[in-house]
């Protein structure tokens, strides 16, 4: 929470993360856009309000978990997405990264890309290739970078 003023007027951010303003509104420095959210930070002089917002996404890709058979390949569908929607364009790069499973070992084929999110967008998959064995192992995992 804080407070900023201005030449003839007042800011607050409230703990929610919106704000408030009163006084004098000579050139619209109280006039709160209905869509400000998610602020952290206001500032007010003599004819200007300035509000700065933390970015609003944020990502995530979600495990999966399959059996990798004798033999063959399975594909693996990983879902990447954005916790809310973004107004721009989000580019995410990414890699496949060994744990226990190794991309040398032929566990799984490596991979890497770009996903790209377009405005409004929130949800893509990425595929990797599981190979199947006779080895007798323990659950194996591998990472994305």
């Amino acid at each position: 929470m804080a407070i900023a003023a201005g030449g003839q007027h007042n800011l607050a951010l409230k703990a929610n993360g919106t704000v408030i303003a009163w006084g004098n509104n000579g050139n619209d420095q109280t006039a709160v856009p209905v869509v400000l959210s998610n602020v952290v930070a206001i500032a007010a002089s003599g004819f200007h309000s300035s509000a700065l917002q933390h970015p609003q996404e944020s990502l995530y890709i979600k495990d999966a978990i399959v059996s990798e058979g004798d033999s063959g390949k399975t594909s693996v569908l990983f879902e990447v997405g954005l916790t809310s929607p973004s107004t721009r364009t989000v580019f995410v790069q990414y890699r496949t990264a060994d744990g226990s499973a190794k991309s040398t070992r032929g566990d799984y084929v490596s991979t890497n890309g770009m996903v790209t999110f377009l405005p409004g967008q929130t949800k893509k998959t990425i595929s990797v290739t599981i190979n199947g064995d006779k080895r007798l192992e323990p659950t194996q995992f591998f990472f994305f970078c």
